[in-house]
């Protein structure tokens, strides 16, 4: 046989495994070929975004205590405790848990310098990006250009506080990575890793600052997959998850996050005042005294698309034997978010009804469920007019800096540089607060501020840092 017809013969559409070989590769880089525009979008999004993220740390981060920094390190540098008493060192409503634990073992490397803490908040925030761009390939099986949407939710600048605040990767940070991971566990194909992975994430949700609502949401997932599947596996992990919810109230004491706190309920449209003010403020409609009625009908129109999207996939899972990744992520991510801002309202209204920065990062989940709902749509026009005004929303939220956001951050960081350098110089806490117009923690002073500011100079830490 010649060359040619040995080639013939071996390529030939007679032999089926070689004609699948063939059809298979084929099929593998036409997809490659098409997935690169998208991921060279998101790509160049993502970084754009993550170094204008990080320079904001660069510019206005103060390596300086402030606020909460001096009650919440008494777990980690003030005093000493154990590992367990650090995770489950109560701060306020909620434990410092992985964030505890973290601070523990990082600050030291860096002399407690808090601008090194806010690069690594900033840091964590990327991951949780990552983890979700993986989370909706994972669902999805592709990426599409629409999907620059998850970076420009993560990195939006209306959570500036939380990188320039009182930087406690437990309030915020970490809790937003933890939920991003938790809903990834779910996407695990084998049932023993997946509910192993789903009880470890949900038990550091629970200790780590308020991913403790989603310990409020897991023993109902696998009470529903017990009552769906009757699984042994399911049960177990239905009591282990009520008991790990129990755990966290074990020494547990009230210590609301302000004075005012009541637990009666009371004046029921301040709440949905408070949440449509959250929601507002994460695309810039702030509650000013000309906004008001603005910022109120917008945010009013999104809290209800997101309480909506979300009562409406309560029916379908509970009517579907195997729940689809498509209906359980979206409701996961929505319903963390709301179940947040409910609690926010509840426990923030007696103070006011307008929501600070540091409350911005609990909303992403949602916006990234709604993204993930849009997705899901079945109808061709539907989803694209949905994934439009999701689009819309993080545009508005992330796509520039706005004036007032500059304004404030300019002016955080003034105030805390003038305390630095005036304290540095004249160790008065008292004129410093005169002269910065801040103050570096209440009105009045604890009386243990001066201790432990002498604390950390005689070490050489923080702000007294010479490295």
């Amino acid at each position: 046989m010649t060359l040619p017809k040995l080639t013939a013969t071996l390529g030939s559409s007679r032999d089926p495994a070689n004609h699948r070989d063939c059809a298979s590769e084929s099929a593998k880089y036409n997809t490659i070929g098409t997935q690169a525009g998208p991921i060279a979008a998101v790509a160049v999004v993502f970084v754009a975004l993550a170094i204008r993220f990080f320079n904001i740390v660069d510019h206005y981060a103060v390596d300086i205590f402030f606020g909460d920094h001096w009650a919440f390190e008494d777990s980690t540098l003030f005093h000493e405790h154990s590992w367990l008493e650090i995770f489950r060192w109560q701060y306020g409503p909620h434990r410092q848990g992985l964030g505890g634990l973290l601070l523990a073992i990082a600050e030291p490397l860096f002399h407690w310098n808090q601008r090194c803490i806010s690069f690594g908040i900033a840091l964590i925030i990327a991951c949780a990006c990552l983890a979700a761009l993986c989370l909706k390939h994972r669902i999805f099986g592709r990426f599409g250009y629409s999907d620059v949407i998850i970076p420009l939710l993560f990195f939006t600048p209306v959570q500036y506080e939380i990188l320039l605040g009182a930087n406690n990767p437990s309030h915020g940070p970490l809790p937003l990575m933890l939920v991003v991971l938790y809903c990834l566990a779910w996407t695990i194909d084998h049932n023993l890793w997946r509910y192993g992975t789903v009880l470890l994430l949900n038990v550091l949700l629970i200790y780590t600052g308020f991913g403790l609502f989603m310990g409020l949401i897991t023993p109902a997932l696998f009470g529903l997959k017990y009552f769906h599947n009757r699984e042994r596996k399911a049960l177990i992990s239905l009591v282990l998850a009520v008991l790990s919810l129990g755990s966290f109230f074990i020494g547990y004491r009230n210590d609301p996050a302000v004075e005012c706190f009541s637990p009666y309920l009371h004046g029921h449209l301040h709440y949905f005042v408070f949440i449509a003010f959250m929601f507002s403020t994460f695309v810039k409609m702030y509650p000013a005294q000309s906004t008001v009625i603005p910022a109120f009908l917008t945010g009013s129109i999104l809290v209800t698309v997101a309480a909506v999207s979300t009562t409406s996939y309560i029916p379908k899972l509970v009517r579907e034997r195997t729940s689809s990744l498509k209906l359980l992520e979206p409701f996961l991510l929505l319903s963390y978010s709301l179940i947040f801002c409910c609690a926010a309202a509840y426990g923030r209204t007696c103070e006011s009804v307008v929501p600070g920065p540091r409350y911005m990062i609990y909303l992403i989940p949602a916006f990234f469920g709604l993204y993930l709902a849009a997705l899901s749509e079945a109808a061709p026009v539907l989803r694209r007019e949905y994934v439009g005004v999701v689009l819309l929303v993080s545009l508005l939220s992330s796509a520039w800096i706005s004036a007032n956001e500059l304004r404030t951050m300019s002016t955080i960081s003034r105030q805390r540089r003038g305390w630095k350098d005036c304290y540095v110089a004249s160790h008065s806490i008292g004129a410093c607060d005169a002269v910065s117009r801040v103050s570096i923690y209440a009105t009045p002073e604890p009386p243990d501020l001066h201790s432990k500011l002498d604390f950390l100079e005689k070490r050489h830490l923080s702000l007294f840092s010479v490295h």
